[in-house]
């Protein structure tokens, strides 16, 4: 995946572009630059495409990067101006920033890997591949998904979001694979959640969220 934001100019003509071939990846960028400018525009390319030389000639990023969260980041702090919401939590203080960093790092580390193999099972794999849905990875992923959702519903039992009362990045990590998960048949696990599923809705309600879910597919 590639990254290009335009230059340090803000001028509200220029428009900026991500760039991304893949099916959830680059949802997170898209939702991050959408909370920051308005004028952009997504768009698509081809895994064979980027390596070749007259593509990198014609689109010589000064900044490249394949993590998604990497990305996101960069573009919250690199087109953040006054008056923006502060998604990093960098308005808070130390204590601030590092609520919002833990449970990005939760998101990575507990949460996306229980959640994301029912996403490839069930749509991705199916779709891309033709491949039959490998149910025992999907019970076990869901079983661990579980245990995940109750510790989710603890914490938002505390705070309105994830590292306190304010919508954060690392609300927004879990936006792509959430969305697609709740294309699968097991989208009714987040109701055994209630505070995980108001969560959820509060978030899909959020005008930013609409405009990217505009461009993402939900028929398979």
């Amino acid at each position: 995946m590639a990254l290009a934001a335009g230059s340090e100019s803000r001028e509200p003509e220029k428009m900026r572009s991500i760039y991304s071939a893949g099916l959830v990846d680059l949802k997170k960028e898209a939702l991050s630059l959408s909370k920051l400018i308005n004028n952009f525009q997504l768009a698509k390319i081809s895994r064979s495409a980027n390596v070749v030389a007259h593509f990198i000639a014609k689109f010589s990023f000064d900044n490249r990067s394949d993590e998604s969260r990497a990305i996101a980041r960069y573009i919250l702090r690199k087109y953040r101006t006054p008056g923006s919401p502060d998604l990093l939590g960098e308005n808070g203080g130390a204590k601030g920033a590092a609520m919002v960093d833990v449970w990005t790092e939760v998101e990575a580390q507990q949460y996306h890997p229980a959640i994301s193999p029912v996403v490839f099972e069930c749509i991705i794999f199916p779709v891309m591949r033709g491949a039959a849905t490998d149910q025992k990875v999907v019970d076990e992923s869901l079983e661990r998904l579980r245990g995940v959702l109750g510790t989710y519903e603890e914490r938002l039992s505390e705070s309105r979001y994830l590292a306190g009362d304010s919508f954060s990045f690392a609300d927004l990590n879990h936006f792509p694979f959430t969305f697609y998960f709740m294309a699968t048949p097991y989208a009714a696990l987040f109701d055994e959640y209630p505070r995980v599923k108001a969560w959820w809705e509060d978030l899909m309600a959020r005008p930013s969220v609409k405009r990217v879910c505009a461009n993402m597919p939900t028929k398979f």
